[in-house]
């Protein structure tokens, strides 16, 4: 497991497919630290709670701007 700190940029799109595009774009996250706090997956240990968290925010649409925040 990891924590990765960064910055949420915009992909810019360029010639024709970024003239059609317009406002919207990709995104995409500059890392400027990465800590690993496990040494291992097997060391993790998680529980129903946990994991019942974690596929409660999968199944959220905007699961990606939470993260982001």
């Amino acid at each position: 497991m990891v924590t990765v700190c960064g910055v949420f940029l915009p992909k810019r799109y360029t010639g024709f497919k970024g003239m059609k595009a317009g406002l919207i774009s990709d995104t995409y996250l500059e890392a400027s630290d990465v800590v690993r706090q496990k040494e291992n997956y097997a060391n993790i240990v998680s529980d129903n709670a946990m994991e019942a968290r974690i596929d409660e925010a999968a199944e959220q649409p905007d699961v990606f701007s939470k993260l982001a925040r």
